[in-house]
C-alpha cells in the first residue's frame, strides 16, 4: 500500500490542492543541465515532489531514528526560503521550500504520525539531518551529542572540496576561533582562526569553568578537529579534505581550512583571505583582513581566486557558481543505542552498497551518506573520484 500511495498521494494532493496549483518553476530543464549538476540542485516543483527526494534520501530509519541526506540549498526554516544561500553566489534555481514545510508529507509517505527535528544542517551544505518520529527520542539524541562534546569527540564528519593542498595532509588539533573585530567601532566582526600555540591552558581551563557546552572563552569558541587528505590533483591544486569538528558555527570550517592557505570551492568570503606570494598560497593577516561589502565588491569585479585551468574543468566562469562544497557524510551518537537498549554489533548498508550504519561495541552508533550527484561530479571533473 505504500508503494501505491507513492505513485499516488491522493491525500496529499487533497489535502494542499498542490495539483489545482499553478507553481511554474522558472527551472528549465536545458540539455545543460544533465552535463552540469550545478544548473539541476533543486530538481522538485512542489512539495510532495520535495517530500518524495527525502524519502529518497533516507538513509536510516530504525528505533524512531530517521537520518535523511539533505540536498544542498535547503533551507531548515520558513524565514529564509526567499533568501539567497549565499549573498554572494550565483547559484542557478531557487529551493522554493524549506524542510519544515514539508515535514508532514515526509511523515505520511513513511506512515508515521509526526517527525521531529533533532539536528539540522546548515542550508549551504548537503548531507545528514538528523529526524525522530517521537518527543521522548530527542533529549536522548542531544544527550548523547552532548556526550560526545563533552569528551572532545568531533561527532561530525564532512567532506570538503578545497582549492589548494593542505601543507600537513593528516593531523589533529585543539584550536580555537573567535570573532574579530576589524574596525574599532566594533561594526565589522569576523571570525579568524587561534592556533593551538595561541590557544593557552589558561583559557581552555576558563572555558571549562565558566563556559558554555561548546567550550566558550569569552568571544572564543574551542574546536577539536581531525583532517585528512583523501585524494589530490597537484596539476590542478585542488584537494578533496576529509574533516571531522565538534564545532561548526561562525563558518568553522571555512575559515579552519582557510587558514591552512586552502579554501573550499564556492566559498565566495573567506576565499578572499588566502592570496599568493611567488607562487605560494599564503594567509592574510587579521589586520588586513576585507569586510563582506569589501569581498562584495571584489567578487563583482573580475577578480576571481580559482584559476583559469579549474574554470575551465569544471565549465564554469567565476567561483560562485558553484554550490559551496560542504557533505556532511557522517554522524557519530556515542552510546545511543546502549540508551536505547539496543546492545548490538555489526554493519549494515543499502542495496546498493551506498549508505552505511554501523554499530560499534561501545554501543556508538555511525550514521554515513554518499556523495550527492553535483559533488561526485565535481570530484570527477577535477579527477579525485575515479569514473
Amino acid at each position: 500500500m505504500l508503494l501505491r500511495f507513492l505513485h499516488h498521494p491522493a491525500s496529499l494532493v487533497s489535502k494542499t490542492n498542490l495539483l489545482n496549483r499553478s507553481i511554474h518553476y522558472k527551472h528549465e530543464k536545458l540539455r545543460s543541465s544533465r552535463i552540469n549538476p550545478y544548473k539541476n540542485l533543486f530538481p522538485w516543483n512542489n512539495e510532495v515532489d520535495l517530500a518524495k527526494l527525502l524519502v529518497k534520501n533516507i538513509v536510516y530509519n530504525k528505533h524512531g531514528l530517521i537520518a535523511i541526506s539533505k540536498p544542498w540549498g535547503l533551507p531548515i526554516h520558513p524565514s529564509s526560503v526567499n533568501q539567497k544561500p549565499n549573498t554572494m553566489s550565483k547559484i542557478y534555481g531557487d529551493p522554493l521550500f524549506c524542510l519544515h514545510e514539508v515535514l508532514e508529507y515526509v511523515a505520511q509517505l513513511i506512515g508515521v504520525e509526526r517527525l521531529n527535528l533533532v539536528k539540522s544542517a546548515h542550508r549551504d551544505w548537503s548531507g545528514l539531518v538528523l529526524l525522530s518520529t517521537s518527543e521522548e527520542l530527542v533529549p536522548r539524541i542531544e544527550k548523547s551529542i552532548r556526550r560526545a562534546i563533552a569528551s572532545s569527540i568531533p561527532y561530525r564528519r564532512f567532506y570538503c572540496i578545497t582549492n589548494g593542498i593542505i601543507q600537513n595532509q593528516n593531523g589533529s588539533e585543539r584550536c580555537g576561533i573567535r570573532l574579530f573585530e576589524l574596525d574599532e567601532f566594533g561594526d565589522h566582526k569576523e571570525p579568524i582562526y587561534i592556533s593551538p600555540e595561541k590557544l593557552t591552558k589558561r583559557a581552555i581551563k576558563q572555558s571549562r569553568r565558566n563556559g558554555d557546552q561548546y567550550g566558550s572563552t569569552g568571544n572564543t569558541r574551542i574546536a577539536n578537529v581531525k583532517y585528512r587528505t583523501i585524494a589530490m590533483n597537484r596539476a590542478l591544486a585542488v584537494s578533496l579534505v576529509e574533516l571531522e569538528s565538534s564545532f561548526t558555527k561562525w563558518s568553522f570550517l571555512q575559515c579552519f581550512l582557510a587558514y591552512k592557505a586552502s579554501f573550499i570551492l564556492g566559498d565566495t568570503f573567506f576565499s578572499a583571505r588566502v592570496k599568493h606570494l611567488l607562487g605560494q598560497p599564503v594567509m592574510m593577516k587579521p589586520t588586513k583582513l576585507l569586510t563582506k561589502e569589501e569581498i562584495h565588491r571584489l567578487n563583482q569585479s573580475d577578480h576571481d581566486p580559482l584559476s583559469i585551468e579549474v574554470k575551465r574543468t569544471l565549465n564554469i566562469h567565476h567561483n560562485s557558481e558553484i554550490p559551496l562544497m560542504i557533505h556532511c557524510g557522517g554522524i557519530t551518537l556515542p552510546g545511543l543505542m546502549k540508551s536505547l537498549n539496543l546492545h548490538r554489533k555489526g554493519t549494515k548498508s543499502s542495496e546498493d552498497g551506498s549508505e552505511l550504519v554501523q554499530v560499534k561495541q561501545n554501543n556508538d552508533l555511525i550514521i554515513e551518506s554518499e556523495f550527492p550527484e553535483h559533488f561526485k561530479h565535481t570530484l570527477k571533473r577535477l579527477q579525485l573520484l575515479e569514473e
